[in-house]
């Protein structure tokens, strides 16, 4: 309504209170259908991590307007102290709005959980539920990304993993992603196998795959390497090469790996990793799923 100099009739009257009858339609409907929306994203999350066909993937994503393509990633979020309502449910879902990721987002006893769309997030996704939340006492665990919809349980048991992890830490307020948990992945298997073959690869991977093209020893130079704890003389000498040949081989790892070198907790990777590397069966190499 507008304010005039005009009297107010009983055909004014009559209009306004005819608008608010359909304006309580209207938000009565839109609010059944966000419900809805909400109750079958919340059924559908707890069916992509628990394991779903495909095909069926497809049709359920499209009518809620999700895109199931291309690489998904599940992101798990708790506060403390326990939330049972959907508190860190809705801050999660404007987080990921806010970030501009498309996902789905649902709960699961206090546990809120979100399959999503593209690469892995990060450190931002605590920052920003934290914020909304106005607490900063809760943990994110960040699964590694998956290809296709058959491999989000896997993703979703990451994620688990990467919280359980910072959940029992010194600082266990904050975010992990699986794939930066190093070493923790085999020390801590929260119940399940150790990941030899993703621990392994994640460390080794770019070096394997560089000595099959170039058909070059890398991996065994960097595993004596490590073993006669980063001394030149008695590292060629073992490998039965000149320093010279050393020293070129090492700049080719750090290039081909990215790694520094010189980094304690990097080496202390690597130097586990060679060393499950070398435990291989008959000397197969490690296949990642």
């Amino acid at each position: 309504m507008l304010e005039t100099d005009r009297p107010v009739t009983a055909g004014n009257v009559f209009a306004l209170k005819y608008a608010t009858r359909l304006l309580e339609v209207e938000l009565s409907h839109r609010r059944s259908l966000a419900r809805l929306e909400m109750r079958l994203g919340r059924d559908l999350v707890n069916e992509l991590v628990s394991g779903m066909d495909g095909a069926m993937a497809g049709v359920r994503t499209e009518a809620l307007g999700y895109d199931i393509s291309g690489p998904q990633h599940v992101i798990v979020a708790e506060w403390q102290p326990p939330r049972t309502d959907d508190t860190v449910v809705v801050a999660l879902r404007r987080t990921l709005l806010e970030l501009r990721s498309s996902a789905l987002v649902s709960r699961r006893a206090d546990m809120a959980v979100a399959v999503v769309r593209g690469d892995p997030l990060g450190a931002e996704v605590f920052s920003v539920v934290a914020r909304t939340l106005r607490s900063a006492t809760g943990a994110v665990g960040i699964g590694g990304p998956s290809l296709d919809v058959g491999q989000i349980p896997r993703s979703f048991s990451e994620a688990l993993h990467a919280l359980h992890i910072r959940s029992s830490s010194i600082d266990r307020y904050g975010v992990t992603r699986f794939d930066q948990l190093g070493i923790y992945r085999i020390l801590d298997t929260a119940g399940g196998e150790p990941d030899l073959a993703g621990y392994v690869d994640e460390w080794l991977g770019d070096l394997q795959r560089a000595d099959d093209t170039r058909g070059s020893d890398l991996v065994q130079t960097l595993a004596q390497y490590l073993d006669h704890g980063g001394n030149y003389d008695s590292t060629a000498e073992s490998l039965t090469i000149h320093r010279s040949t050393l020293r070129y081989r090492l700049k080719s790892i750090r290039q081909i790996s990215g790694f520094d070198l010189a980094d304690p907790e990097t080496r202390l990777n690597l130097h586990v990793a060679t060393r499950a590397w070398r435990l291989r069966p008959h000397g197969a190499p490690f296949h990642v799923p």
